[in-house]
């Protein structure tokens, strides 16, 4: 068995108090992409984010290892 450690995050674009929406992208190298509001993209824009919302999206590649993150608005 060969595995790796490795850590993944997820990307946002800057976020102020008075924007709209947010766009998220998920890390590269996965095949599947399937997100808490049913998207299955890689990149999805959340609209009118309120502190305390939780995003998640897992990710499957073609060996069918899931890898899941969770992202919790803090608006600072």
């Amino acid at each position: 068995i060969d595995a790796a450690c490795q850590s993944i995050q997820l990307l946002g674009t800057m976020y102020c108090p008075d924007s709209t929406t947010i766009t998220l992208t998920a890390p590269e190298g996965f095949d599947s992409y399937f997100w808490h509001n049913g998207e299955s993209t890689r990149v999805i824009t959340i609209q009118n984010p309120n502190d305390g919302d939780i995003v998640s999206v897992n990710m499957i590649n073609n060996i069918n290892n899931n890898d899941n993150i969770f992202f919790i608005f803090a608006m600072l």
